[in-house]
């Protein structure tokens, strides 16, 4: 995170900053000196293997099968043998690959649980 009070080094003004993209970027309003950097948000950085369990339902909805058999790629049959054992893996990965998985469980409203924890709902 940049500093809100960071200094120019050329003439010790309070530096304008903000993000662009990838980009983190200061200015100085009263000099013009600029610098940019580089910047990657914390889950892009975080290099955690998270593990994505589907909790057991033994009477799933047709709309929790439909949402679940698109994230599997298997049909209603397969998902709801699924559903019907103890908790299953359904994703292991990092971080910004987990997110879209859990936005459609939650689309879905299948119940699942992360682990390690994930902050980045």
């Amino acid at each position: 995170m940049m500093d809100p009070e960071a200094k120019c080094p050329e003439c010790s003004h309070i530096l304008n900053c903000w993000h662009e993209g990838s980009d983190a970027i200061c200015k100085c309003i009263n000099c013009g000196w600029e610098v940019v950097t580089s910047y990657f948000p914390p889950i892009e950085r975080d290099e955690t293997i998270y593990t994505v369990f589907v909790l057991q339902n033994l009477s799933p909805s047709l709309i929790q099968l439909r949402a679940l058999s698109r994230i599997t790629g298997k049909n209603y049959v397969e998902t709801k043998k699924l559903l019907g054992n103890t908790e299953f893996v359904l994703f292991e990965g990092r971080a910004p690959e987990v997110l879209p998985i859990i936005e459609k469980l939650k689309e879905g409203e299948i119940k699942f649980r992360i682990s390690p924890a994930f902050d980045y709902e």
